[in-house]
């Protein structure tokens, strides 16, 4: 591509902000989509989303761009998306990355402010999930510095941080009531996915780290420790953010029960993560499923259960030898 400017060589950024909507009967559906361009090669990272509250929608184009990003991410974390739809639209963005005849046309495009074929073909990556002949898509395009990029991630402290403003150190409660944890992924250097090939919506394995009061408090709910050792908890993956240089760490948002969620931080970008395998693992606590708590209810139902079988089949064998003894006496 040297025919194209390289905004990097510029200092400067492009932001692709872009909500859409569909009118179908009985299935209203609403989404934003949130890229960031940093050079000709790749978008440095993306952000989608599709649900079927309104409210989703209701984010204005023109707001701040790390206000609109920090929307997206945050009703993630809060559970506010179709996981399924979200998650493919994530796929065909992934697409940016390998394809890069693909990319081109959306660096061109967003490069030149061509908004007319920007939004086509944005329209066509949004329909390619949606299949909605009345998907309606608006767009705006964004320029600022690197400069500013890099001071609004430091004031952040640490890169999309959530408005909720959840304490990661102490895992400190939010108004709804929820708790952000830290969590280390379990590793498989043999059979694992490698973290550069994890998507939104896969499903690993994690552990939370016993740091603190509230760390422990939540490893003593979810029943983890046995005999001194940490078990690992099946985590669902709903947002991955790396930066372009070498020695930018992965940050992994995982969701391990409905208000439940845990940061991930991985210097190392080989490693492999251990995907959750429910032939190995079992039936845990994963987002959509059974959460650990009732699964450690059921279990403790069935001793019952299994107790008082047992009692009775006890008193029923005992009355019966009574009885044989007393008719042959």
């Amino acid at each position: 591509m040297p025919d194209i400017i390289d905004i990097k060589s510029e200092n400067r950024i492009l932001l692709i902000k872009a909500r859409f909507k569909t009118n179908s009967d009985g299935r209203d559906l609403f989404g934003q989509l949130f890229v960031i361009l940093t050079g000709i090669e790749a978008p440095e990272s993306y952000h989608a989303i599709i649900s079927p509250s309104s409210e989703t929608y209701d984010m204005e184009l023109h707001t701040s761009w790390d206000k609109y990003q920090e929307f997206i991410i945050e009703r993630k974390w809060k559970g506010f998306f179709n996981i399924n739809m979200t998650n493919s639209l994530n796929t065909y963005l992934d697409e940016f990355k390998t394809d890069r005849s693909l990319y081109k046309l959306l660096y061109q495009h967003t490069l030149n402010s061509d908004y007319n074929k920007l939004e086509v073909l944005l329209y066509d990556l949004v329909n390619h999930v949606l299949h909605e002949k009345t998907l309606q898509l608006e767009s705006v395009i964004q320029e600022i510095s690197t400069e500013e990029y890099a001071r609004v991630l430091e004031a952040r402290n640490k890169p999309i941080e959530t408005p909720l403003q959840l304490n990661l150190e102490d895992s400190k409660k939010t108004e709804n009531d929820s708790v952000i944890l830290k969590v280390k992924p379990v590793l498989a250097p043999v059979k694992g996915k490698p973290i550069y090939m994890l998507k939104v919506g896969d499903t690993i394995m994690v552990k939370i780290v016993p740091d603190s009061v509230k760390q422990k408090e939540y490893i003593k709910i979810f029943k983890l420790e046995e005999n001194g050792v940490i078990r690992s908890i099946p985590a669902s993956v709903i947002d991955i953010k790396y930066g372009s240089g070498k020695n930018d760490p992965y940050e992994i948002i995982v969701k391990i029960d409905e208000k439940i969620f845990g940061k991930i931080i991985e210097d190392e970008r080989q490693v492999k993560l251990r995907v959750y395998d429910p032939k190995i693992d079992g039936n845990q606590n994963i987002f959509g499923y059974d959460t650990g708590m009732k699964i450690y209810s059921k279990s403790k139902s069935s001793d019952r259960i299994a107790k008082l079988f047992i009692l009775i089949l006890s008193i029923f064998l005992t009355g019966l030898l009574i009885t044989i003894v007393y008719i042959l006496w």
